[in-house]
């Protein structure tokens, strides 16, 4: 599988500013845009033992940067014009990735041309700031509604068809959250003000669920965002396990940010939506999302509460799955949010610190980048190619 990384700082993308349009315009390059930070001049491509080779003097890749996913077109042989995953940047003129076929003979001949691919989704339909973005083949398929003509708030909301661009409930069938639910659909707060200041942000995929964030003001303390796609049910052929997770109100503050949001039981929050019930009976729904209760102290929100940090047996941080439950004790929980780990301590670590599994654990392998959001959360996205559903 692949994991997708992409924020304000890499080159083709900007930050996020309180005017109309400016989250629209990243949410087109990179769910449903052709491609970015293309380059066709100086790339060379080879291959041996299941590793192929990408160079150019000075390519502009960060060393270490993580999610990297690159297109390469242009390639004789053609084995070499793929999409290149796992990518590694080795050094400022080195980028490897593995391939385990041998894609022709080395090196591959031609004019390269190497760039950022988006996540393959379609734009479905469009208006002035108005979109309607659709996930790709072997999802569910679901829409996506985002109206960016507001300054420094967004709207957003699901659909399972939609027939036009924007939020309102008209736009599509089977909306959630629907106009009972929250009227209008929830909220994406850009910045704190309606203003050009460029704010940063950051996005995690595995192809069929994006996590985005925004850091909305200067303080690292008070970052929010949104979430779209399909969680891990554990209900076999389950084909509406289709969340978003956005802000129920206009007001961005500790109390109503829900992208780091958790219930206490089995039960529900206001900020969390899935496209239907477990029994596959239309209507959206609301649901929530619960964690390793006792080991978090029993707070409602993530990396808010929890044992001492370094923990005192386990000698380091202790991270939980997500759990996304539709409210019933009985039922017990729906699926499990990909990608996403809740943090068992208060606050343990910086805004945008990195670190990894303990090898011989089941995070093995795993790499994990922090985000604080509100006032006192705190969780952790994998950067690695190792999103499965946990136990």
């Amino acid at each position: 599988m692949t994991t997708w990384y992409f924020d304000s700082t890499q080159t083709g993308l900007t930050g996020i500013t309180g005017q109309v349009g400016t989250l629209a315009n990243i949410l087109d390059i990179i769910l449903s845009g052709a491609g970015f930070n293309s380059s066709n001049t100086g790339w060379t491509a080879t291959w041996s033992g299941g590793l192929m080779t990408l160079s150019k003097t000075g390519h502009g890749y960060p060393i270490g940067q993580f999610g990297l996913v690159l297109s390469v077109t242009g390639a004789s042989p053609s084995g070499y014009n793929i999409v290149a995953q796992n990518c590694t940047v080795v050094d400022a003129n080195t980028i490897t990735t593995p391939v385990v076929s041998n894609p022709g003979s080395s090196p591959a001949t031609g004019t390269l041309t190497v760039f950022r691919p988006s996540l393959g989704w379609t734009t479905a339909f469009t208006g002035t700031n108005l979109r309607s973005y659709r996930q790709k083949t072997g999802t569910n398929q679901f829409y996506l509604g985002v109206d960016d003509t507001g300054t420094n708030v967004a709207r957003v909301r699901a659909f399972e068809i939609m027939t036009a661009a924007g939020v309102a409930v008209g736009s599509g069938t089977n909306p959630f959250p629907n106009d009972t639910q929250l009227a209008g659909g929830a909220y994406v707060t850009k910045s704190s003000a309606a203003d050009a200041t460029s704010r940063p942000w950051s996005c995690y995929s595995d192809g069929k669920i994006f996590h985005f964030f925004i850091q909305f003001s200067s303080a690292a303390t008070t970052g929010n965002g949104f979430r779209f796609g399909d969680f891990y049910s554990r209900k076999t052929g389950d084909i509406y396990n289709t969340l978003l997770n956005a802000d129920p109100t206009s007001a961005a503050t500790s109390t109503s940010i829900r992208v780091c949001g958790l219930v206490g039981s089995m039960s529900t929050m206001t900020g969390l939506w899935v496209a239907r019930p477990y029994t596959g009976t239309a209507g959206g729904i609301t649901a929530g999302f619960i964690t390793d209760y006792v080991r978090n102290s029993g707070t409602t929100e993530m990396g808010s509460g929890g044992a001492n940090y370094p923990h005192p047996i386990e000698g380091g941080i202790v991270v939980a799955p997500i759990w996304v439950s539709e409210g019933s004790v009985a039922n017990g929980a729906r699926g499990t949010l990909p990608g996403c780990w809740n943090i068992c301590h208060s606050r343990p670590l910086n805004h945008g610190d990195t670190f990894s599994g303990v090898g011989g654990t089941s995070l093995a392998n795993k790499t994990f980048h922090v985000f604080n959001a509100g006032s006192a959360a705190q969780c952790c996205h994998e950067t690695s190619d190792t999103w499965t559903a946990p136990i």
